[in-house]
């Protein structure tokens, strides 16, 4: 089974991540991972239904790709995401959506930025474990 790899996104920008499976896809299986992310917005359950999703999807990756579009900054759940990757002990690494015009959360504002379509991404991806 390949390894899984979390997005991390605005949902307001669902339409950039949908580019970003898209370039799974277009790699051909050079990205070698399955792309996983959270697809329930269980806000209305409050943080600690939040928390619980983020962990219930997050738990068996082996990386997190985080989205940056114009919002990504402010986005609270982005950050509790790489906050979970952090406690995981996961790697990261944030790509800019071309159309992307904001930056990671300030608490996140080391984490490595590679281009969009990049052999850096293929690469990050593909030395991240498959244990």
């Amino acid at each position: 089974m390949a390894k899984k790899v979390f997005i991390s996104f605005n949902f307001k920008e669902r339409g950039y991540k949908n580019n970003l499976l898209g370039l799974f896809v277009a790699h051909g299986g050079r990205i070698e991972a399955t792309p996983i992310h959270v697809e329930n917005d269980v806000s209305v359950g409050g943080p600690s239904a939040i928390e619980a999703e983020i962990k219930r999807v997050m738990d068996p990756c082996r990386g997190l790709i985080a989205l940056v579009g114009s919002d990504a900054h402010n986005s609270p759940w982005i950050d509790q995401e790489l906050r979970h990757a952090d406690r995981l002990g996961i790697p990261k690494v944030a790509v800019r959506h071309p159309q992307g015009t904001g930056g990671v959360p300030n608490s996140h504002r080391y984490i490595r930025v590679v281009e969009w379509n990049s052999q850096d991404l293929v690469d990050m991806v593909r030395d991240w474990s498959n244990s």
